[in-house]
C-alpha cells in the first residue's frame, strides 16, 4: 500500500478529532425519516461503479421505474437502497433496470416490507434518544459522538475565515465523523482477529517519514498536534493502527506484486465486503441524513469511464 494511502488514513483520523462541543441537532418531536408507509425497500448490490457519474446514471435509471421513490446509491459501499410501491413494481424490476445499462452487475441483496420498515423506524426513534450509531452491536452514545463532532466544529472555527459552518459544511462534518467511526470500527473488528505486531521502531520510522513529508520538526509537529487536540502518544497510536492495517492488507487483500494502481480498487472492494457482513444502524436523524447525502453525492470523473456516452 502506498504511503499516500497511509497518510490519508492518518489525516482522516486526525481531522475527526478536531475541537469544540456542539451537540447533534434534535427535533422536539421525532418523525419517521423515510416515506415507508405502503412502500417496500430493496437493497441491491452493484459492482462496476467507478465514479460519481456512475451513481447518477444508476439513480436516473431507477427513477424511471414507475413506483420508485428515494433511490440512494453509494459508490463506496457498492449498494443501492430503493423504496418502491410493491403494487406498481417489484424488486427484480429494479435489478433489471440497473443491469440494462450494460456497465454494471446488480444483484438483489435484501427486501423489507412496509411492516418491517415501520417497526425498524419505531425502534430507531426510540434508540435515538440515547444513542447515535450501533456498529456490530456496539452502541455509540450521543454524548460520545457529540464530543468528537464538537472538536471538529471548534477546529473549523480556528482554521477557517468563518467561526460557524454553513448548514452544508456542518452536514459534511457530521458525515465525516460518522463514516470515520464506522470505518474504523469495522476495520479494527476485522484485523483484530489477526495477530499483527507493530514495534516501536516501526512506529518511529513511520513518524519520521511523515515529519519529512510535511517538513515538520519536533516543535512544529507538537504544535500541529496540539491544534488538533492530540498529543504525540495519541498520534503514535494512530500510526500503529495504520501500520497494522497496511500489514493486513499486504497479507490478506493485495495479491503478491499487486501494482499500486490497483490497490485502491482492491481496498474499496474489501471495505464493501466488510460492510456486507456488518450490522450498522444509524439512529440520529441528523447523522442519517448527512451520511445518506455523502453516500449519494455525485460528481463527474473528468470525462472518463462511465461519463462517456455508450
Amino acid at each position: 500500500m502506498s504511503r499516500k494511502i497511509v497518510i490519508i488514513i492518518l489525516i482522516g483520523t486526525i481531522v475527526s478529532f478536531g475541537l469544540y462541543a456542539f451537540g447533534l441537532n434534535k427535533n422536539d418531536k421525532a418523525t419517521p425519516y423515510k416515506d415507508i408507509v405502503n412502500n417496500n425497500q430493496a437493497e441491491i448490490k452493484i459492482t462496476g461503479m467507478t465514479c460519481g457519474s456512475c451513481v447518477t446514471k444508476i439513480q436516473d435509471a431507477l427513477m424511471k421505474v414507475k413506483g420508485v421513490s428515494s433511490p440512494k446509491v453509494s459508490l463506496a459501499k457498492e449498494r443501492a437502497t430503493v423504496l418502491f410501491n410493491p403494487e406498481i413494481t417489484s424488486a427484480p424490476s429494479l435489478v433489471n433496470a440497473i443491469n440494462k445499462l450494460g456497465k454494471y452487475k446488480a444483484t438483489l441483496a435484501n427486501v423489507k416490507n412496509s411492516s418491517e420498515l415501520q417497526k425498524e423506524e419505531k425502534e430507531r426513534i426510540e434508540k435515538a434518544k440515547l444513542f447515535a450509531i450501533s456498529i456490530n452491536g456496539k452502541e455509540i452514545p450521543n454524548k460520545d459522538f457529540e464530543t468528537v463532532l464538537g472538536k471538529q466544529l471548534q477546529n473549523f472555527g480556528k482554521v477557517g475565515k468563518d467561526f460557524y459552518p454553513t448548514t452544508r459544511q456542518r452536514e459534511r462534518m457530521v458525515a465525516e465523523v460518522a463514516n470515520s467511526m464506522i470505518d474504523d470500527t469495522v476495520i479494527q473488528n476485522e484485523i483484530g482477529k489477526e495477530n499483527i505486531s507493530v514495534t516501536e521502531e516501526q512506529i518511529n520510522a513511520e513518524l519520521e517519514k511523515l515529519k519529512n513529508y510535511y517538513k515538520l520538526d519536533e516543535k512544529a509537529l507538537k504544535e500541529n498536534l496540539q491544534a488538533q487536540g492530540l498529543d504525540i502518544n495519541g498520534f503514535k497510536e494512530e500510526i500503529r493502527k495504520g501500520i497494522r492495517l497496511n500489514k493486513y492488507l499486504e497479507a490478506k487483500v493485495f495479491p503478491p506484486r499487486t501494482p499500486e494502481s490497483k490497490k485502491g480498487f482492491l481496498y474499496q472492494q474489501w471495505m464493501s465486503e466488510l460492510y456486507d457482513k456488518s450490522d450498522i444502524r444509524i439512529y440520529s436523524d441528523e447523522i442519517l441524513k448527512a451520511v445518506d447525502s455523502s453516500n449519494t453525492a455525485s460528481g463527474g470523473c473528468g470525462g472518463g469511464c462511465c461519463s462517456k456516452k455508450s
